[in-house]
């Protein structure tokens, strides 16, 4: 059964790969709708951008309100 709880910084790389995860078959349908040359124009780096709001977010006072769900030990979700 998971649990909810308050995000930890030594939950960062668990978050960023769910992020990374989650966002990387959106990416590629923009790129296959829009082309590579117009989504690279974009969307440059679209990993370092989300990279940089996600630490944005956990090394400002927003880190209170992050959360992640946690199954046996492991970060399975993040909110």
């Amino acid at each position: 059964m998971a649990i909810v709880r308050s995000y930890v910084d030594e939950d960062w790389h668990a978050v960023f790969e769910i992020c990374m995860l989650a966002f990387t078959p959106i990416y590629e349908s923009f790129a296959g709708l829009l082309g590579m040359e117009l989504f690279l124009l974009v969307y440059p780096d679209w990993r370092a951008s989300n990279e940089k709001y996600l630490r944005s977010l956990s090394e400002s006072e927003e880190k209170k309100r992050l959360y992640v769900a946690e199954e046996d030990g492991t970060v399975v979700g993040f909110i």
